[in-house]
């Protein structure tokens, strides 16, 4: 496509003569006000604390999901924020707990056992209790029989005690998980 815009978005986008009538009956300038306050309003929700930013722009694509039909410039132009968003917190709760994980290991190395919780590994193996980015709170740990779990509650933000998702990602789709990390000995 000559614009060079990813997916069907060239195929979507108004033709030209319809983009010369848009700009004389001024609704292109309507547009650009109301993407201008929505890239504002993203600019704010990026400004929130972890686990509030998904919320934030699920409701920034309801108002864009609710603009009358004809802000069609808008729709074909602004991302889905809140599934980049959750793909963020994603990552930051991967990291968070292979971070935690690897302190724990620390540790049972010097200790020669697992910490009985993740208090434990601060301020030695751990500057603080590092965040679940979906719910504030501290990121969740549990011993186990061999080994331990340590976990996120991930984007549905319920604590399903460590659940792993199962490797065939097909197999039980309708459950939930959370994101973890387990190590079993």
């Amino acid at each position: 496509n000559p614009l060079g815009l990813p997916g069907d978005y060239y195929n979507d986008l108004p033709p030209v003569p319809v983009l010369g009538v848009y700009k004389a009956l001024g609704i292109i300038d309507k547009e650009a006000i109301i993407y201008l306050d929505l890239k504002k309003e993203s600019i704010d929700a990026c400004e929130l604390p972890l686990n509030k930013q998904i919320n934030a722009f699920k409701a920034i694509e309801n108002k864009i999901n609710n603009l009358p039909i004809i802000y069609i410039l808008i729709r074909n132009f602004t991302a889905a924020y809140s599934h980049l968003v959750t793909l963020n917190l994603k990552n930051i709760a991967e990291l968070n707990i292979a971070c935690s994980a690897l302190a724990i290991e620390r540790y049972r190395l010097h200790n020669n056992k697992l910490p009985d919780s993740l208090n434990d590994l601060v301020p030695d193996y751990l500057d603080s209790v590092p965040l679940d980015p979906f719910d504030g709170k501290e990121i969740k740990y549990k011993k186990l029989d061999r080994g331990f779990v340590i976990y996120s509650i991930g984007e549905d933000q319920i604590d399903d005690g460590g659940k792993e998702q199962p490797k065939d990602k097909n197999q039980n789709q309708d459950s939930n998980y959370d994101i973890t990390f387990i190590i079993e000995k």
